[in-house]
């Protein structure tokens, strides 16, 4: 019994726990998700945030020329969250159909799990 690692014990009242491996993907929360876009076409002249960095709502993520009034301005974050996606870089042209950040807001995600019918009776919400 000592060389298998078989251990004895006393029989006590409790519960049989029931696990299921299923398969899935962790993902982001759609509606926490933002596409910073410029208001106007123009030249983009600064761009303050890396992919992965941390935004504060209101923070300036970047500064355009515009093409029409040749003047600039900013472009703030409408909330906080992480840059997930950046396509921007200082000089370049930007659109208003295109955005230059995509901002995610991390504090909820969803879980995408396959479950197979003869698993389904062991998975209940939360």
């Amino acid at each position: 019994m000592k060389m298998a690692g078989i251990t004895l014990a006393r029989a006590v009242k409790g519960r049989i726990a029931v696990s299921v491996d299923l398969s899935g993907e962790v993902g982001f929360n759609e509606d926490r998700l933002v596409h910073v876009t410029p208001r106007f076409p123009g030249i983009a002249k600064e761009a303050h945030f890396k992919i992965g960095e941390f935004v504060n709502a209101g923070e300036v993520v970047a500064v355009i020329e515009s093409n029409e009034s040749m003047t600039p301005y900013q472009l703030k974050a409408s909330m906080c969250g992480r840059i997930i996606q950046k396509h921007i870089t200082p000089g370049e042209h930007v659109s208003e159909t295109e955005s230059i950040y995509l901002l995610a807001d991390l504090s909820t995600v969803w879980v995408n799990l396959a479950v197979y019918p003869k698993d389904a009776s062991n998975i209940k919400p939360g």
